[in-house]
Protein backbone atom coordinates (compact mmCIF):
# COMPACT_ATOMS: atom_id res chain seq x y z
CA UNK A 1 0.00 0.00 0.00
CA UNK A 2 1.36 3.23 -0.95
CA UNK A 3 0.68 5.99 1.50
CA UNK A 4 -0.18 9.50 0.37
CA UNK A 5 1.80 11.36 3.18
CA UNK A 6 4.64 10.36 5.88
CA UNK A 7 2.57 11.92 8.78
CA UNK A 8 -0.80 9.09 7.60
CA UNK A 9 2.44 6.80 7.43
CA UNK A 10 3.87 7.25 11.11
CA UNK A 11 0.57 6.94 12.44
CA UNK A 12 -0.24 4.07 11.15
CA UNK A 13 2.81 2.48 11.97
CA UNK A 14 2.42 3.13 15.61
CA UNK A 15 -1.13 2.00 15.45
CA UNK A 16 -0.25 -1.55 14.69
CA UNK A 17 -2.19 -4.35 16.44
CA UNK A 18 -1.59 -7.37 17.12
CA UNK A 19 -3.79 -10.63 17.03
CA UNK A 20 -4.82 -12.97 19.60
CA UNK A 21 -6.49 -16.03 19.97
CA UNK A 22 -8.53 -16.72 22.31
CA UNK A 23 -10.92 -19.59 22.75
CA UNK A 24 -14.85 -18.82 23.69
CA UNK A 25 -16.84 -21.12 26.43
CA UNK A 26 -17.52 -23.35 23.58
CA UNK A 27 -13.81 -24.22 22.97
CA UNK A 28 -14.20 -22.25 19.50
CA UNK A 29 -10.84 -20.49 18.81
CA UNK A 30 -11.13 -16.90 17.49
CA UNK A 31 -8.30 -14.37 16.32
CA UNK A 32 -9.11 -10.81 18.31
CA UNK A 33 -7.37 -7.75 17.07
CA UNK A 34 -5.56 -5.94 20.35
CA UNK A 35 -4.89 -6.46 23.83
CA UNK A 36 -8.50 -4.61 24.62
CA UNK A 37 -10.88 -7.58 22.66
CA UNK A 38 -8.81 -10.04 24.15
CA UNK A 39 -9.17 -8.79 27.51
CA UNK A 40 -12.68 -8.78 26.94
CA UNK A 41 -13.16 -11.71 25.65
CA UNK A 42 -11.78 -13.62 28.76
CA UNK A 43 -13.50 -10.99 31.20
CA UNK A 44 -16.81 -12.86 29.43
CA UNK A 45 -15.88 -15.90 29.75
CA UNK A 46 -14.92 -15.69 33.36
CA UNK A 47 -18.65 -13.91 33.69
CA UNK A 48 -19.91 -17.31 32.27
CA UNK A 49 -21.07 -15.47 28.93
CA UNK A 50 -21.20 -16.87 25.83
CA UNK A 51 -19.62 -14.60 22.63
CA UNK A 52 -18.20 -15.58 19.37
CA UNK A 53 -17.12 -13.75 16.01
CA UNK A 54 -20.57 -12.41 14.23
CA UNK A 55 -20.98 -11.96 10.48
CA UNK A 56 -20.22 -9.08 8.89
CA UNK A 57 -22.83 -6.54 8.75
CA UNK A 58 -23.64 -4.16 5.72
CA UNK A 59 -23.97 -0.70 5.53
CA UNK A 60 -24.23 2.02 3.01
CA UNK A 61 -21.79 4.92 2.72
CA UNK A 62 -21.39 5.96 -1.16
CA UNK A 63 -21.13 2.41 -1.85
CA UNK A 64 -21.67 -0.76 0.23
CA UNK A 65 -19.46 -2.12 2.97
CA UNK A 66 -18.54 -4.52 5.27
CA UNK A 67 -18.69 -3.33 9.17
CA UNK A 68 -17.68 -6.69 11.43
CA UNK A 69 -18.53 -5.97 15.22
CA UNK A 70 -15.47 -7.13 17.66
CA UNK A 71 -17.72 -9.94 19.60
CA UNK A 72 -21.39 -11.12 19.74
CA UNK A 73 -22.84 -12.24 22.64
CA UNK A 74 -25.13 -15.00 21.31
CA UNK A 75 -27.42 -15.82 24.15
CA UNK A 76 -28.26 -12.09 24.88
CA UNK A 77 -28.46 -11.03 20.87
CA UNK A 78 -25.90 -8.08 21.38
CA UNK A 79 -23.17 -6.51 19.74
CA UNK A 80 -19.90 -5.68 21.67
CA UNK A 81 -17.83 -3.00 19.79
CA UNK A 82 -14.35 -2.20 21.91
CA UNK A 83 -13.10 0.96 21.04
CA UNK A 84 -9.84 2.94 22.50
CA UNK A 85 -10.13 5.62 20.27
CA UNK A 86 -13.76 6.17 18.67
CA UNK A 87 -12.74 8.88 16.22
CA UNK A 88 -15.38 10.66 13.79
CA UNK A 89 -14.45 8.15 10.99
CA UNK A 90 -15.63 5.29 13.80
CA UNK A 91 -18.95 7.36 15.02
CA UNK A 92 -20.05 8.11 11.36
CA UNK A 93 -19.82 4.57 10.68
CA UNK A 94 -21.83 3.57 13.65
CA UNK A 95 -24.18 5.81 12.73
CA UNK A 96 -24.40 4.60 9.58
CA UNK A 97 -25.10 1.30 11.38
CA UNK A 98 -27.36 1.80 13.82
CA UNK A 99 -29.66 3.60 11.12
CA UNK A 100 -29.38 0.88 8.51
CA UNK A 101 -29.88 -2.29 11.34
CA UNK A 102 -32.78 -0.76 13.87
CA UNK A 103 -33.05 -4.25 14.46
CA UNK A 104 -29.89 -4.78 16.02
CA UNK A 105 -28.43 -3.84 19.13
CA UNK A 106 -25.20 -2.99 20.35
CA UNK A 107 -23.13 -2.06 22.99
CA UNK A 108 -19.75 0.47 23.12
CA UNK A 109 -16.84 -0.61 25.63
CA UNK A 110 -15.41 2.92 25.08
CA UNK A 111 -15.03 4.65 28.60
CA UNK A 112 -16.39 1.77 30.03
CA UNK A 113 -13.48 -0.65 29.25
CA UNK A 114 -11.29 -0.68 32.23
CA UNK A 115 -14.07 -0.63 34.62
CA UNK A 116 -15.32 -4.13 32.74
CA UNK A 117 -12.30 -5.75 32.61
CA UNK A 118 -11.44 -5.31 35.57
CA UNK A 119 -14.80 -6.16 37.25
CA UNK A 120 -15.85 -3.01 38.76
CA UNK A 121 -18.90 -3.12 36.85
CA UNK A 122 -20.74 -6.32 35.33
CA UNK A 123 -22.13 -6.35 31.77
CA UNK A 124 -25.99 -5.66 32.93
CA UNK A 125 -25.25 -2.15 33.85
CA UNK A 126 -23.41 -1.69 30.27
CA UNK A 127 -25.95 0.63 28.21
CA UNK A 128 -27.00 -0.45 24.59
CA UNK A 129 -25.85 2.53 22.20
CA UNK A 130 -28.39 4.25 20.41
CA UNK A 131 -28.39 6.68 17.60
CA UNK A 132 -28.47 10.18 20.22
CA UNK A 133 -25.17 8.44 21.19
CA UNK A 134 -23.25 8.94 18.23
CA UNK A 135 -22.42 12.38 17.99
CA UNK A 136 -19.75 14.17 15.56
CA UNK A 137 -17.38 16.79 16.14
CA UNK A 138 -18.43 20.18 14.07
Amino acid sequence: MKWLDNDANIKKEKCKVKWYKVKNLDGVEFSLHGTWEQNVALRLNELGIRWSKPAPLKYFKDYWHNYVPDLYLDDLDIYIEVKGNFSDADKLKMKLVLEQHPDKKFCLLHDEYRDFVSGNVDLSSLKLLELDDVRLQA
